[in-house]
């Protein structure tokens, strides 16, 4: 299973692929399902980033770009946790949140 991380280009998405969204850390209702811990670059210390999860479910091509490149328009929900997906989370370096450990 593949997770993509936030930051990373995904370029033939599929249904059924997963991507970590970063929660903004003024939505107080967001889904925190992992944190990672970033050590600022500037003053030392450092910021505990919140992670929600999202599965893709539908993907059509989208708009041509330049007049050659086609550009893949995609649908995302929350995903669904399971023990795997803990499990690979973990693996990746993410601390959990509470909420999701049984």
């Amino acid at each position: 299973m593949k997770i993509y991380k936030s930051t990373e280009y995904i370029e033939n998405p599929k249904i059924g692929d997963l991507r970590l969204e970063v929660n903004s850390k003024w939505d107080f209702g967001s889904r925190s399902v992992c944190f990672e811990t970033i050590k600022n670059s500037f003053g030392g210390g450092s910021t505990i980033i919140g992670f929600d999860l999202e599965e893709c479910i539908d993907v059509k091509d989208g708009i041509i770009i330049g007049g050659t490149e086609k550009v893949k328009n995609t649908q995302w929900k929350q995903a669904e946790i399971n023990k795997d997906i803990i499990k690979q989370l973990e693996d990746d370096g993410y601390s959990i949140s509470q909420n999701f450990i049984k």
